[in-house]
This record gives C-alpha cells, sequence and structure tokens, in this order.
C-alpha cells in the first residue's frame, strides 16, 4: 500500500509503479468501458482479465490492521466475486462484450478454488475461467483426472466452456 499527497491509499500488488485504478471513481469505470469498445472496434475478439479475483479492493486499514501482508493477498485473490463489487464491473463489461456479433470473449485469470469458479464464468460475467487446478496437479493420473472433472463439473455450472492450464510463468513449465 502506499498513501499519496491526498491521504488516499493505492494498491500495489507487484510494484509501486504499477498501482491499482480506483475502481470505486465512475470516471475510471466509464474510461474503460471506452478502451475495451476501442479494442473490439479494432477487431479484438475478446481479452484476458489478468488477477480478475483482485479488480476491487477493501479499505487497507481494515486489513493492515488485522492482517499479515501474506493473508492480506490471499484473502484479495480468493474471495467469492459474488460478494465483492468486482462482480458489478465484469457484468458492465459483459453487456459491452455482448453488443457484438458474436459476443466478445473474455477469460478470468483466477486463482481460486473450483467451486468458485463459475462465479466468473458465467454467462452475466466474464464467460470463462482458466482452471489453473489442472496446472498444480501433479502428473499422476489420479490427480489429473480430479482436476478435469471438477473442471467439467465448473463448466457446466456456469454454461461456460471447460479450460486446461498445464502451465504459465506462476508455476513450473511442462515439458514441450
Amino acid at each position: 500500500w502506499t498513501r499519496v499527497p491526498d491521504g488516499q491509499w493505492y494498491l500495489h500488488m507487484f510494484t509501486k509503479e504499477q498501482p491499482d485504478w480506483n475502481w470505486k471513481n465512475p470516471e475510471v469505470r466509464a474510461d474503460f468501458i471506452k478502451t475495451l469498445r476501442f479494442w473490439l472496434d479494432h477487431g479484438a475478439d475478446g481479452f484476458r482479465v489478468d488477477m480478475a479475483g483482485s479488480l476491487v479492493k477493501e479499505d487497507p486499514d481494515h486489513y493492515w490492521t488485522k492482517l499479515l501482508w501474506q493473508q492480506v493477498r490471499a484473502r484479495l485473490m480468493g474471495r467469492d466475486p459474488s460478494i465483492a463489487k468486482r462482480y458489478i464491473i465484469y457484468r458492465e463489461w459483459r453487456k459491452v462484450f455482448n453488443e457484438y456479433n458474436p459476443p466478445a470473449f473474455a477469460v478470468a485469470e483466477a486463482w481460486v478454488n473450483p467451486d468458485r469458479q463459475h462465479l466468473y464464468a458465467s454467462t452475466e460475467e466474464l464467460g470463462q475461467v482458466f482452471n489453473f487446478e489442472f496446472a498444480k496437479k501433479d502428473w499422476i493420473r489420479d490427480d489429473m483426472h480430479l482436476a478435469i472433472e471438477e473442471g467439467l463439473e465448473s463448466a457446466e455450472r456456469s454454461g461456460s466452456s471447460a479450460t486446461w492450464v498445464m502451465s504459465n510463468h506462476d508455476v513450473p513449465r511442462h515439458a514441450s
């Protein structure tokens, strides 16, 4: 967290040079809608929403007085989107995506439990979520089978298609 001269706190989960947007500000949200439309009008088919589970943060004083940083990060990334303000923002984006024919595509990068994946992947929200459970499993048949079954169940629950992430920059890469 960084406190700026106007007394506001800004979270930078990665580096202080990358502060988060203030999603409570309607001008920020309107500008983001304008940006989404710009790219869709110029031929983009959709978007990968990085860190989808931590778009909106709570008041920093609440967290710093009660939790250590590791716990803060875990809470921000794992909260249920249906109780967070981010779901309102994602629904605004979905309305824009649905204005296009075919509707624009969006996939959430959300490291959340499989029982919460459907909340990002619903047809009212982003529409799809990366299934990172597959990437976290060891190359053991039963472990991979469980990840596949959970992914299929989550996709069916949300009405989206399943995804299978084998590796990325956050976990060791698999052999090619």
